[in-house]
């Protein structure tokens, strides 16, 4: 009888702790879905302005050796906004992003080509689209693209870190989709990683695997924490960085890589990027 007891409690236990776990999982699903809706509404240009965004980035490991760079671009274009990130590690892994995506964030484009000694194949290009409120994924990993409708709490690519800001400002924990370069496209299928985002003492506390993020009152990346190895990229100017890295010298400046003022047609498909006199990765893929 007293083990039937017992028994009994466990269970009660069990299914109390299951329900409260679906609803805290509802309320985050729904306060990233509400996030998102609002950065939709309001325009990205609420938010980011309509100047150019450069940052540069040192990353470190736990003892502070310098373990590679990167460098994050963004300016304002008629119809939204354009991106672009590329970073080096001196473990030989390289990677090259570029984003655009309009000014209500419900017409996205992403490309990448990753360059890694960790990768069966030793390179990985994905290729993001979204549009009508469905994601269009290829990999070279995976062979035939795929497609999915986008979940109401998607991030769109070259959103995260905005994010990852309004989602730390919140009083309760955020659930927020993204895509994984690494397993974008799995059996067939567009897989959706969730993460779970809340604000700490620290900074902006992301689950999965764990990282501490640092922004600043206006909403821009200082600081990232791999809480795992303790390594992290800090925000530097490109002259810090180039005390240890000669080569990001090479880049031109924002000024020089932007287009001239008096050009009218400042659209997505008319922008022939920022960076041709840097060596690059290989092409991106096409879009689908």
């Amino acid at each position: 009888m007293l083990i039937a007891v017992v028994m009994l409690g466990v269970l009660v236990l069990t299914v109390a702790a299951a329900w409260l776990l679906v609803q805290t999982r509802g309320a985050g699903i729904d306060r990233g879905a509400n996030l998102l809706a609002d950065v939709r509404e309001r325009g990205l240009s609420a938010f980011w302005g309509e100047q150019p965004h450069e940052a540069w980035f040192l990353f470190t490991s736990a003892d502070g050796e310098p373990l590679g760079w990167r460098r994050s671009l963004r300016i304002r274009v008629q119809d939204g906004y354009l991106g672009e990130d590329q970073a080096v590690l001196t473990n030989g892994t390289q990677w090259r992003e570029g984003w655009q995506i309009t000014d209500d964030a419900l017409v996205g484009r992403y490309s990448s080509a990753l360059e890694s000694p960790n990768l069966p194949s030793g390179f990985l290009k994905v290729g993001i689209d979204l549009r009508e409120d469905r994601v269009y994924v290829s990999s070279s990993a995976a062979g035939e693209p795929a497609a999915s409708p986008a979940p109401a709490n998607y991030v769109p690519e070259g959103l995260l870190d905005l994010a990852l800001y309004l989602a730390g400002r919140q009083d309760g924990g955020v659930d927020l989709d993204t895509i994984s370069n690494i397993a974008a496209v799995h059996a067939g299928r567009v897989r959706f990683v969730t993460i779970q985002v809340k604000a700490s003492e620290e900074g902006v506390r992301v689950s999965g695997p764990d990282r501490i993020y640092r922004f600043d009152e206006s909403g821009e990346l200082q600081s990232l924490r791999h809480v795992d190895d303790e390594s992290q990229w800090l925000r530097v100017s490109r002259d810090e960085l180039a005390e240890l890295f000669p080569e990001v010298l090479r880049f031109r400046s924002l000024e020089e890589a932007l287009p001239a003022p008096e050009e009218e047609d400042k659209s997505m498909d008319k922008w022939e990027g920022m960076d041709d006199d840097v060596p690059a990765l290989p092409p991106d893929p096409a879009p689908i």
